[in-house]
């Protein structure tokens, strides 16, 4: 494992089991509980429980960096600004590259982020007004 899994490994042990939203680039992309996770060789994926109870599995690219905002926030960068590592003739030349089919994390950042739970609500079974 690299020192890059090592790290978001140890992020993702933080929010296991937890109720999350991950987002890119300013927009929810699913919101559940976060069930399992696994990393693989150039990807990483989560498995979410949703709100209506349908298991969704979300595939990342790995990302070319990640960080910790705080407890409860991962930030995941796939900006191509972060991998030629402030270079601008780098930078220039991946912009150049001519891309077929592009992830929804192409040139952005997502964020994992735990949010409390909804409140359950009480069921309205036996209640009967007459």
């Amino acid at each position: 494992m690299t020192n890059l899994d090592n790290k978001l490994e140890e992020y993702l042990k933080n929010l296991f089991q937890s109720h999350i939203k991950i987002v890119s680039n300013g927009s929810a992309i699913i919101e559940g509980r976060f069930i399992i996770y696994s990393i693989r060789t150039f990807s990483f994926v989560l498995t979410i429980k949703t709100k209506k109870g349908v298991m969704k599995k979300i595939i990342f690219p790995r990302p070319f960096n990640c960080d910790k905002y705080n407890e409860n926030t991962i930030l995941c960068d796939y900006r191509l600004e972060t991998m030629a590592g402030g270079e601008k003739a780098k930078l220039s030349q991946l912009k150049k590259i001519k891309v077929y089919e592009r992830s929804q994390f192409y040139d952005t950042t997502a964020e994992i982020i735990r949010i409390p739970p909804e409140p359950r609500m009480e069921s309205d079974e036996g209640i009967h007004l007459s």
